[in-house]
């Protein structure tokens, strides 16, 4: 663990870039990348259009064919869409349909506008109790047995919902039964088209709920699934491709559907997903032309770009590490964190600048003459949909903006005033995968800056930390957590009462106002969040949400990570239609949006 002041010195120095960059030899890969790419001016510097690529929407020069090569870095353990909450989802997104959908912004980011996927359109009764849809006539299950490409009807709606509520990972956000919080009481068919949902109380955003594609939530399934067939090995749906084959450890293929309703969507014939674990295996084999598409880690993509000049670069707009610490409020009569000045004095020890520039390599692109944005975490991720984030550097914020601020003076007055002048000692819990743990401890030494001292508790993330002893414990554990936070494409309002408040599922991440540690939460956020809930106009809504990120500013019940930036991303030119469409749809469906040239590179590699 880095020393007391390790990140204060690195401050004081502030060691030139230029120089940080000589020392370790990438300066010169840059230059030599500039140089290749016609670069050059000022100090080294070049026009960001001469070595980028430019986003443009080619659907209409789209052709049909091809295989799109990719990787991930585990297999999927289970298909089966109800119990499997875990990163399942960016390969489940190809295969599963769900009622509805959030758009994707067209050359831009979406503003989370909710569309239907399997339902043509939807409305709620004037008393906000009933919630009807109306089925799209053109949705088919894949190919395969038992169903055979059928089309999708109002009994496999119910069965799905039947099962959802049953054993769904979040049924307890959606189903009255398990939750009286949960407010759909009933799913009936009063036709062949029609789907009703009576409601204990109104809620507006439930059909942004309905459209998340985390495993866990209600993926369409057909009602064969009840003892047709194994739904943890065979995944049958009605969305843009089918599971053709698996081979655990090595990859799976997924193949087109050929009746997927969505515009002629997808192109490509099939998606090659190889299970590769280890990162510097799978840059060899994206740099050899083995992938298409490869996430290429910040400070690798320049040498990169210089070593295979044939790769397209793109500018990609900002991502953001949504995680962050949670706490623990055991043992009941010493645990720190009840005390707000102690969460408090946590945030304000995080150089939300420097950590952004050592993880999103922002001062390395800047000199190479690449514009870069950066953000800070507010509440909500920065990477959050258009409109919904508050930016916690502006004067929208308001007075709670100085706890987002590097004040290490201010941090060991409120450590002082909170009793612990000389530091306290913390349990530090996080999962060895899933979080990155260079993050988590360049955190943890800005941290040591204010008083914490750490006591590290890796753990396994499947038995311990997936559980509720850590992930599940709604802050019934000793220390502090570090873990992603999902819901990132729920509604904004959801995706705040998922996390911070008890009302929620077990993703709740803990807190009480008053300090006592009976997790009761904060009435002042359940009392926002429901009357957002039940707001039909959706500037009022945002109004609420934003209000809730000042409030929550000064609370700090979740120090998030401290932000993200824009960045660069490296792609083969036979990939077209890259970031044409963006969200949290186009992500998990990225090879149904995209299309493969095969007059360009890597043609005949992969």
């Amino acid at each position: 663990m880095p020393e007391v002041g390790y990140w204060t010195g690195i401050q004081n120095q502030r060691m030139t870039r230029r120089r940080a960059l000589a020392a370790t030899g990438s300066m010169a890969t840059a230059t030599a990348l500039l140089a290749a790419c016609g670069g050059g001016g000022q100090d080294g510097q070049t026009e960001v259009a001469s070595i980028t690529t430019k986003v443009e929407d080619s659907s209409k020069q789209a052709k049909r064919g091809g295989v799109y090569q990719q990787t991930r870095a585990m297999d999927v353990a289970s298909w089966d869409p109800m119990i499997n909450a875990s990163w399942w989802s960016l390969t489940g997104g190809l295969v599963f349909a769900r009622m509805t959908l959030i758009e994707p912004g067209h050359m831009k980011t979406s503003e989370g506008k909710v569309v239907g996927d399997a339902m043509e359109s939807w409305e709620f009764s004037p008393d906000g109790l009933t919630l009807t849809f109306r089925l799209r006539p053109d949705v088919y299950f894949h190919p395969l047995p038992p169903v055979n490409g059928r089309q999708l009807d109002v009994d496999d709606v119910l069965f799905t919902w039947k099962r959802f509520e049953g054993m769904g990972v979040y049924r307890a956000d959606f189903a009255n039964s398990v939750n009286p919080n949960g407010p759909i009481q009933s799913v009936t068919a009063p036709d062949r088209q029609t789907i009703v949902m009576k409601l204990a109380f109104p809620v507006t955003t439930l059909p942004a709920q309905l459209a998340n594609q985390f495993g866990g939530y209600p993926q369409l399934m057909p009602r064969e699934a009840d003892g047709g067939y194994d739904v943890r090995r065979h995944p049958i749906s009605a969305g843009p491709f089918f599971l053709e084959e698996q081979t655990p450890s090595s990859n799976f293929v997924a193949k087109r559907h050929p009746r997927f309703h969505d515009a002629g969507r997808p192109y490509v014939d099939s998606v090659v997903t190889t299970i590769i674990s280890e990162y510097a295996a799978g840059l060899s084999q994206f740099k050899a032309g083995h992938l298409h598409k490869f996430t290429v880690k910040a400070e690798d993509v320049l040498p990169t770009k210089a070593e295979v000049p044939e790769l397209d670069l793109y500018q990609t707009p900002v991502a953001a590490n949504g995680g962050g610490f949670f706490f623990g409020y055991r043992p009941n009569d010493k645990n720190p964190f009840r005390d707000v000045r102690v969460r408090q004095a946590l945030s304000l020890a995080l150089d939300r600048d420097l950590y952004i520039d050592v993880f999103y390599n922002v001062a390395k692109f800047k000199e190479q003459g690449i514009p870069v944005e950066t953000r800070w975490n507010s509440a909500i991720a920065a990477s959050f949909f258009e409109g919904w984030w508050l930016d916690p550097q502006s004067k929208e914020f308001g007075e709670n903006a100085k706890y987002f601020q590097h004040n290490i003076a201010e941090g060991k007055k409120l450590m002082a005033a909170a009793g612990f002048a000389n530091g306290v000692d913390v349990i530090s819990n996080y999962p060895a995968t899933q979080v990155n743990p260079k993050e988590v401890q360049v955190a943890q030494g800005m941290a040591n800056d204010v008083g914490f001292r750490w006591t590290e508790n890796v753990v396994d993330y499947n038995t311990v930390w997936n559980t509720d002893r850590f992930r599940y414990a709604r802050g019934n554990f000793d220390g502090m957590g570090y873990k992603p936070i999902v819901g990132g494409d729920l509604d904004a309002v959801e995706h705040l009462r998922f996390v911070y408040s008890p009302k929620s599922s077990a993703n709740f991440v803990g807190l009480d106002v008053n300090g006592k540690g009976d997790f009761s939460g904060d009435p002042y956020i359940d009392g926002e969040l429901e009357k957002a809930r039940k707001e039909i106009d959706v500037n009022k809504r945002k109004s609420i949400v934003h209000e809730l990120q000042r409030y929550l500013g000064k609370q700090q019940y979740l120090v998030r990570a401290p932000g993200g930036a824009s960045g660069l991303a490296l792609l083969w030119p036979a990939v077209r239609n890259f970031q044409v469409f963006q969200g949290p749809s186009a992500c998990y469906r990225n090879s149904a949006y995209e299309w493969l040239d095969d007059t360009k590179a890597p043609a005949g590699k992969t």
